[in-house]
């Protein structure tokens, strides 16, 4: 075993025992602050992913409302209204056993357990994609990971949903409570609900933004994480990519790598070729939505970053080398065979896939597919869940004040 994986193992043993002194602690002397916002995303990321947009709604329509965020780094930037907190700490352990929300997006051991008067909402992160989850793979998870996943679905008070698909996982393998409610808002990123004239104006400002050109033909790379962080699945031959798309496009081209959050960035970076002015940083591009907008196409490989992206009427193509061995590992729900997507699994598919394509053909296919999946389309998705919530707040104020009396 590595330095690194020991340093981790010894780290998760002490959070998990911490995580009980933490609960048997704050359950008896903290108290419940009515209006008070527990957020994480991602175990400790930044403002960021469905979170963020639930935080903006609420610093719009709460604004008494207190929000701590819980974050690794405590220079990570934050929308006034917003206070940070640094994650696993013994602060932040506080911070939510006196919250009267917690917001996630990831399932969590929890730093301290929930109590009567707390709410949890939590923003699922994928609403579609190929990869088996919590209990159709259970047996491929670790133990650590299960039973906090089973608890962390035996506590949640609400979760969102993009549409049927995600729903019926939801049911059959996320461990969740008979009481847990499912909530329909669809996606709740504000750029959905924009017309594509509005759209192309938003990448009109995004390119100007980021120094691109109008006529520049942007590819997002955005392929999901492994279990062990092999660089190579990662090396998609990129200036071959880039050749071979300029061809057909007939436009200068430029690539976004942007790798999972989970993902070890030391261990893949060696893969780009840092001499290529036309691949850029994915981290130099930190809103998720703005690099969906200002790009082109999509390459990924079994990511749900597919579903989000494709529902702005953009292509995707599916690159997965490790194809056979990641189904072998993972148990896949969905074949990419099976998906509207051109699939290859090395750059010479690729490159077929890229002279073959046909947009019309490709549109046709996309909206058959989703035809099956029920998407959910709120007119106001983020409000429904920030009600939902006020709704929930108001329940338990009365509560207590009945209780006093």
């Amino acid at each position: 075993m590595n330095l690194i994986k020991m340093k981790n193992g010894i780290q998760r043993r002490i959070r998990k025992y911490g995580c009980k002194v933490y609960a048997a602690t704050f359950a008896k002397i903290v108290r419940i602050r009515h209006g008070k916002v527990y957020v994480d995303n991602f175990i400790g990321k930044g403002y960021g992913g469905n979170p963020k947009y639930i935080v903006d709604e609420i610093l719009k329509k709460k604004p008494d409302w207190e929000i701590v965020w819980a974050v690794n780094d405590l220079n990570t930037p934050m929308p006034d209204g917003v206070r940070k907190v640094k994650y696993g700490t013994l602060a932040c352990a506080w911070e939510q056993a006196s919250a009267e929300f917690w917001i996630d997006n990831v399932r969590n051991a929890h730093l301290v357990k929930k109590r009567k008067g707390q709410i949890y909402l939590h923003t699922s992160h994928g609403a579609f994609g190929f990869k088996g989850v919590e209990k159709f793979v259970e047996n491929k998870l670790s133990h650590e990971y299960v039973e906090a996943a089973k608890y962390d679905g035996s506590i949640t008070d609400a979760i969102i949903a993009e549409n049927r698909f995600k729903v019926e996982q939801y049911k059959k393998y996320y461990w969740l409570s008979d009481n847990t409610e499912i909530l329909k808002t669809g996606m709740l990123e504000p750029g959905y609900s924009l017309s594509d004239e509005e759209l192309q104006n938003r990448k009109s400002i995004l390119r100007e933004k980021y120094g691109m050109t109008q006529k520049d033909f942007v590819i997002l790379y955005a392929p999901t994480f492994r279990n062990e962080d092999v660089a190579d699945v990662y090396n998609i031959n990129f200036k071959r990519v880039l050749d071979c798309l300029e061809k057909k496009t007939g436009r200068g081209c430029k690539i976004i790598v942007r790798f999972h959050p989970n993902v070890n960035l030391e261990k893949v970076n060696d893969v780009i070729d840092q001499n290529d002015i036309r691949i850029m940083d994915g981290n130099n591009f930190p809103d998720e939505m703005e690099r969906y907008i200002l790009s082109d196409m999509l390459i990924t490989d079994y990511s749900s970053v597919m579903y989000y992206f494709s529902l702005l009427n953009k292509p995707v193509f599916i690159f997965a080398k490790d194809y056979e061995a990641y189904k072998k590992e993972r148990t896949l729900l969905l074949r990419p065979e099976d998906t509207p997507y051109p699939f290859a699994q090395n750059i010479e598919e690729f490159e077929q896939c890229v002279i073959e394509y046909d947009q019309k053909k490709y549109q046709e296919k996309v909206c058959k597919f989703y035809e099956n999946f029920e998407i959910y389309r709120e007119k106001d998705p983020v409000g429904k869940a920030v009600n939902w919530m006020i709704m929930h707040a108001d329940k338990e104020n009365s509560n207590e004040k009945r209780n006093m009396g």
